[in-house]
């Protein structure tokens, strides 16, 4: 773990204060000093020596798969009744069962780095307005596929395939076509980790969304890595990595204000349940049967 200590200087008005105060001692304080000295919050400086509300350090860092893992994949889904892949999508990939990107170092792109543990006060001072959260359903597929959000904001699903489909969040048993160029929109409630499915039309893949509390939390991007600005300072705090398809990994640490604290996490792969014996005849197109389609 590295430190980075990005200090602030100390303000020129408080050298000013001082010198104000000695010139008041030399030669006698007239009425303007007695106002400078009955005025608390100017000479003890006691506004400055306190914790100020809503002070923030950094932290980043990079999150890998850990050593003798393979890249996991969500487990295959058959579903003989749905319809066919609409012919302007391109059929199913392997790929689109395996939502967590990883380069040659093994750095991993797709994780949720999330902070936690820190006071009330703190959990005060880092929220924010709630906000809107883009999804679309773009060559029959959810895409992003892993939003990280917080109680109270709003997921906006859009249809760019020009084909109607039946999007369902969670255990939500109310479904509602979504037509080409069109948009629904599901209020964020409560937290929690759902995921996002279409059924009985064509099938669209699969987005997670995970519903936490605050806004201190990341996703990895290429490389692995992630950076979360608002961390509260001076305090012990948990960062957490986790991935619906990975075990959850964290680590302690503590960062002043205007500092940056550095980590790096190892994580390894859930234990995923087995798949199904394969039928032993096709119940329809081969290009219906792999992947989550």
């Amino acid at each position: 773990m590295i430190v980075e200590r990005r200090g602030v200087e100390q303000p020129a008005m408080k050298s000013l204060i001082a010198i104000f105060a000695l010139l008041c001692l030399a030669i006698g304080c007239s009425s303007g000093c007695e106002r400078q000295q009955d005025d608390p919050a100017e000479t003890t400086g006691e506004e400055e020596t306190e914790t100020p509300q809503g002070s923030f350090g950094t932290v980043e860092g990079v999150i890998r798969m850990a050593d003798g893992s393979e890249a996991p994949s969500f487990a295959e889904i058959r579903s003989p009744a749905q319809p066919a892949i609409p012919e302007a999508c391109t059929p199913p990939q392997i790929s689109d069962r395996q939502p967590v990107g990883m380069d040659d170092a093994r750095n991993l792109e797709g994780i949720l780095v999330q902070a936690s543990g820190f006071s009330e006060a703190a959990m005060e001072s880092v929220a924010r307005e709630p906000m809107t959260h883009e999804l679309f359903i773009r060559d029959c597929r959810l895409t992003p596929r892993f939003i990280p959000a917080v109680r109270g904001d709003t997921l906006k699903l859009t249809n760019e395939t020009d084909y109607p489909f039946l999007p369902s969040m969670g255990q939500s048993g109310l479904t509602q076509a979504v037509l080409f160029e069109n948009s629904r929109e599901f209020a964020l409630e409560r937290g929690g980790i759902f995921n996002m499915v279409c059924g009985f039309a064509a099938p669209c893949g699969r987005a997670d969304l995970v519903v936490v509390y605050h806004p201190v939390h990341d996703i990895t991007e290429a490389g692995g890595t992630f950076r979360m600005e608002n961390v509260p300072a001076d305090e012990d705090v948990v960062i957490h990595a986790w991935h619906p398809l990975f075990e959850e990994v964290s680590q302690t640490v503590r960062v002043g204000e205007g500092e940056t604290v550095r980590v790096e996490l190892e994580i390894t792969p859930a234990p995923q349940p087995e798949l199904p014996e394969e039928p032993e005849e096709p119940t329809g197109p081969a290009e219906n049967q792999p992947g989550l389609f």
